[in-house]
């Protein structure tokens, strides 16, 4: 878990309590040892602002959808205002079936850093909310307070992927996280922004390697 002393990562358990961390994370959260933080919960560490922010995206998560890529801010236990990429997935542990593992990185500063995360931020959150519809590129633009050039550069420099990219990562996740529900493929694939199954089916293969009902099978079977 120290491999790679910029990331941050921890497990929670399903109420939301800390069950491992690394020494990075335990570093944000004001502590010297990630042994220190096992057991408490978020509100331990931060302002109310960021532990209900925290734990909404827990209970996110807990419910059956990911979070990935999600570029936010907090204020850590030093003061320190810091803009990170964050992921959450569930995972399986020995002590709990499943629980709620989180990554997250700290974005570097350079100039004007902050009103980029910013415009980025609201941008990934647009298209996190609006999964199943068509996103305009020059009206996402647009709303950021970008030109089209300049939101591209910015998703590229941070997410590694353009705009329309940044999506289809997304709907391939919310499809690997429908697909371990008994949601038919039809359903799968409009919440997925789809016109019908069989583009849904074609995509899903294309990004994975395997037709939706090939990785329902083999997640049922794990």
């Amino acid at each position: 878990m120290d491999l790679v002393p910029e990331t941050n990562y921890f497990v929670k358990s399903p109420d939301y309590g800390f069950l491992a961390a690394n020494h990075a994370f335990a570093r944000v959260c004001g502590e010297k040892t990630p042994e220190r933080i096992v057991g408490r919960n978020t509100s331990d560490f931060f302002s109310q602002e960021v532990a209900e922010k925290f734990d909404a995206l827990d209970k996110q998560v807990g419910a059956g959808r990911s979070v990935i890529d999600q570029i936010d801010y907090l204020s850590d236990a030093h003061g320190e205002f810091v803009w990170y990429l964050c992921s959450r997935v569930l995972v399986p542990t020995k002590r709990h079936p499943i629980s709620i593992m989180g990554v997250f990185r700290k974005l570097p500063n350079f100039r004007n850093s902050n009103q980029i995360y910013a415009r980025m931020s609201q941008a990934t959150r647009f298209i996190t909310e609006h999964l199943d519809q068509f996103i305009n590129v020059h009206d996402l633009a647009a709303q950021s307070g970008y030109s089209v050039s300049q939101l591209e550069r910015s998703f590229v420099r941070v997410l590694d992927a353009t705009p329309t990219q940044y999506q289809a990562r997304l709907r391939t996740q919310l499809a690997k996280d429908r697909l371990k529900t008994a949601a038919p493929l039809a359903d799968i694939a409009m919440e997925c922004g789809y016109a019908d199954q069989s583009a849904f089916c074609r995509r899903f293969k294309m990004q994975t390697g395997l037709t939706p009902s090939q990785y329902r099978e083999r997640e049922a079977s794990t």
